[in-house]
């Protein structure tokens, strides 16, 4: 698997964690009473949830720094195409 792919992988772990994270201090705001044990659970949800948009960012960068780094590199292939087909082209003196 190459990395852009495993990387695309974690991220989409990392969203499916938010997501369940997100539900669960939906419930935990719905039938909030004011207890420290509530305060307790929804503080954690919310490091948490700061905690996986910091790894989501950085995976999001570096996806792309990669996705970059294949165009170019696509473009470089091609480009050198165009310059090796020039050499077919040309007329031989032999």
């Amino acid at each position: 698997m190459s990395t852009e792919k495993s990387k695309r992988a974690i991220r989409r772990g990392n969203r499916a964690f938010v997501t369940k994270v997100i539900q669960t201090a939906n419930d935990a705001i719905d039938k909030f009473g004011g207890t420290q044990a509530e305060k307790d659970a929804l503080e954690g949800c919310k490091i948490t949830l700061i905690d996986k948009k910091e790894s989501i960012r950085k995976l999001d960068e570096a996806i792309l720094n990669e996705i970059e780094d294949e165009e170019k590199i696509m473009e470089d292939i091609f480009q050198a195409g165009e310059v090796g087909g020039l050499g077919t082209t040309m007329p031989s003196n032999r």
